[in-house]
């Protein structure tokens, strides 16, 4: 089950709630993810950014190529920030990114650790999180269930598909 209520999101797991929040004032949040098939022949990459009032600025979801799944992670990560670069309603706010890959996130916290394939991917998206003074954090899975949802979907679309909306802070969903 997952809803949005106010100005969260939540998960209900084993009879305990864990939620995803909306990021402090002056901020943005960028949730991002990727997926890959068992075979790893083709997957998907998807995110959304969302602002202070928890409203989704936007939100993205691809199709990408075969490779290992820490590809995938890696793209979505890269794809995420540069939307977020793109994006007029955040060019003054700072960025927090969240993703539910330790591996990831260790890389990019320090691009020593990253084996050479994956160096040039890690250097460009720590050039552009620095160029924003993003902060790089983990969540869990559970909570990145949005961008799960839009990377799984662009392993079915040939082209990026972006979806600029807004949600209102009142309305609940439940699936």
């Amino acid at each position: 089950m997952r809803l949005l209520i106010g100005r969260s999101i939540g998960v209900k797991t084993n009879g305990r709630c864990e939620f995803w929040s909306p990021p402090p004032l002056g901020f943005m949040k960028l949730n991002v993810d990727g997926a890959m098939k068992c075979d790893c022949s083709s997957g998907g990459i998807g995110g959304a950014i969302r602002n202070s009032n928890g409203a989704l600025i936007a939100s993205f979801s691809d199709s990408i190529s075969s490779g290992l799944p820490i590809l995938a992670k890696l793209l979505a990560l890269k794809f995420g920030l540069l939307l977020f670069g793109s994006q007029s309603e955040c060019k003054l706010s700072r960025l927090i990114v969240e993703c539910d890959c330790k591996i990831a996130l260790g890389w990019i916290s320090n691009p020593c650790l990253c084996p050479s394939p994956y160096k040039s991917f890690v250097k460009e998206i720590v050039s552009l999180g620095t160029a924003r003074s993003s902060i790089f954090r983990w969540i869990p899975r559970n909570i990145t269930l949005e961008a799960d949802t839009l990377a799984k979907e662009g392993m079915n679309i040939r082209s990026v598909e972006f979806y600029l909306t807004f949600i209102p802070r009142d309305v609940c969903y439940i699936e």
